[in-house]
């Protein structure tokens, strides 16, 4: 203070942290902590020094294995796991069971998820965003959160100003994300008539591995999403694929025909190395082998399509299966008609109607 004769120093390297009493110890000097009331009534113990704080840590984490978490009714998840698992949680898929009461916002969520199985759905809940279920535990271990279990499912949460981060580092690590926001305020909620219920939300936006648009001039706007589609002869296999780079526009289709060892496919893979595959159902095995062998995992049908936290950081390669119903001609041109007349783009539609079939 310079208005004064006295000069008041502040020694910077001493920090204090605050702990619960039932913590307490001695120092090692033999005298006992400073104690003093904490906001909550309880007593609690101010550590004068970095060195203080660690050794206190250290007995911290002898007690927790002994007796349980300090926090009492709290179950937290560890980060660091073995793979496939965190240790004290195991699968929690978002379904609805028989006999549980949920609250009106599970009950939002188990909604969304049944309509959007496939998506790790990050829901707007105030000012986080919160992840419920499997889909708690799978951010916990790729972005490095807390997953705690509140009511019926898992939770874990994440500031609003971050979440473009957080989807970012989830898609990165091959999960489909999609945001459901609130689509009412506040402000709007208090003096409407519904204002007992809970806010309305809606998903707005979803994001995968081949439809993220990265920022300028980002390499990873090099990605392209492909689809596939395969013809069956007596003698030979004719295969389209079409890839389509979402940053920049560009579509790139073509129609050939391969043999068992599917080496053209296998060129084609190579050169436009694709972030993201729909596989439509049916394929033979020959070429469901090839596409695992490229995205470096099996392919198989008949696995759910819930995200797992054993599905994180695979290989960077998303596979998806395609919409059957598009599969047919007659539905493909049905659909491509309405899109181009939606987006006002009809002067494209003759060219995109005179593609042969299997690139259709």
């Amino acid at each position: 203070d310079t208005r004064g004769s006295k000069i008041v120093s502040v020694d910077t390297r001493k920090r204090r942290r605050t702990v619960n009493d039932n913590d307490k110890d001695e120092s090692e000097d033999g005298t006992a902590p400073k104690v003093q009331k904490g906001t909550n009534g309880q007593e609690q113990i101010q550590v004068e020094s970095v060195s203080d704080t660690t050794d206190l840590m250290q007995r911290l984490r002898m007690r927790a294995q002994e007796t349980g978490p300090v926090v009492p009714n709290l179950q937290v998840t560890p980060v660091l796991a073995t793979p496939g698992s965190l240790e004290g949680t195991s699968l929690q898929l978002v379904e609805r069971m028989p006999g549980v009461k949920y609250t009106p916002l599970e009950t939002q969520v188990l909604d969304a998820k049944k309509s959007h199985p496939d998506t790790l759905l990050a829901v707007e809940v105030g000012y986080k965003f919160r992840f419920f279920g499997e889909d708690a535990r799978i951010a916990s271990r790729v972005l490095g959160i807390m997953c705690t279990t509140a009511t019926n499912f898992y939770n874990a949460s994440v500031p609003t100003p971050r979440l473009d981060i957080h989807v970012r580092r989830l898609v990165h690590a091959g999960y489909k994300v999609g945001v459901l926001r609130q689509i009412e305020t506040a402000a709007l909620k208090a003096i409407s008539d519904n204002k007992s219920a809970p806010f309305t939300r809606q998903l707005s936006e979803v994001y995968t591995v081949g439809t993220m648009v990265e920022d300028i001039g980002a390499d990873a706007n090099d990605r392209y999403l492909m689809c596939i589609f395969e013809t069956t002869g007596a003698d030979s296999v004719q295969l389209a694929v079409v890839a389509v780079q979402v940053a920049t526009g560009r579509v790139v289709y073509d129609e050939f025909e391969d043999g068992i060892l599917r080496s053209e496919l296998d060129t084609r893979l190579a050169h436009l190395q694709p972030k993201e595959i729909l596989v439509p159902r049916g394929l033979s095995t020959e070429t469901l082998r090839a596409l695992s062998a490229y995205v470096g995992y099996t392919i198989d049908y008949t696995q759910r399509p819930e995200p797992l936290l054993e599905h994180a950081n695979r290989t960077g390669v998303r596979v998806a299966f395609a919409n059957t119903k598009l599969m047919d001609a007659e539905a493909a041109r049905s659909f491509s008609t309405e899109f181009y007349a939606d987006n006002d783009a009809q002067a494209h539609l003759p060219y995109v109607l005179g593609l042969s079939e299997p690139v259709l």
